[in-house]
């Protein structure tokens, strides 16, 4: 559309350029740089250096704030507090069925609602063992004598930490 159809289709007049705003925008690029990247650069250079003026209101000026150093402590842990029921691993070695120098399991449950009649026995190698469970601690749970082996007890879709056999 030209000019003209624009002035006749519009109650006020079209909006164009005039001279501050071009001043305005070439200050703009002189200080941000161009918007477009084969934009036009005014380049202005000055040996004088500009202090803020604080006549300029809506403007915000630069602050100084003094640093302050802090001595760091050494880091300290919280346990997490589980919530829920959990299974809580008990593994020692000593002489099992399979061999002189086992990793034996036992166990004990915490916050279990009810007593759960059954728990697996899980080890490194994806073997899962359904045994019958009457107490709350178990002793001697499961047991290998292959090093590197590992043993998790699951009951009701909870899983303790994992032991392995070193």
């Amino acid at each position: 559309a030209v000019p003209a159809t624009i002035w006749s289709m519009s109650a006020s007049e079209p909006m164009t350029a005039s001279l501050p705003v071009l001043v305005a925008n070439s200050h703009a690029a002189a200080t941000l740089g161009p918007i477009e990247p084969a934009g036009s650069f005014i380049s202005t250079t000055s040996s004088t250096v500009t202090e803020p003026s604080l006549a300029c209101s809506g403007v915000p000026h630069p602050v100084y704030t003094p640093s302050t150093s802090v001595a760091m402590s050494t880091p300290t842990t919280v346990p997490a507090v589980v919530a829920g029921p959990q299974i809580v691993i008990e593994p020692r070695r000593e002489p099992c069925k399979f061999g002189n120098d086992c990793l034996v399991a036992g166990f004990s449950l915490v916050d279990f609602p009810t007593q759960p009649d059954s728990f697996v026995c899980e080890f490194a190698d994806g073997s899962r063992y359904t045994i019958p469970l009457t107490q709350r601690q178990v002793d001697y749970a499961c047991a290998t004598a292959t090093p590197g082996e590992s043993i998790t007890i699951e009951i009701a879709g909870v899983r303790s930490d994992t032991a392995v056999h070193d």
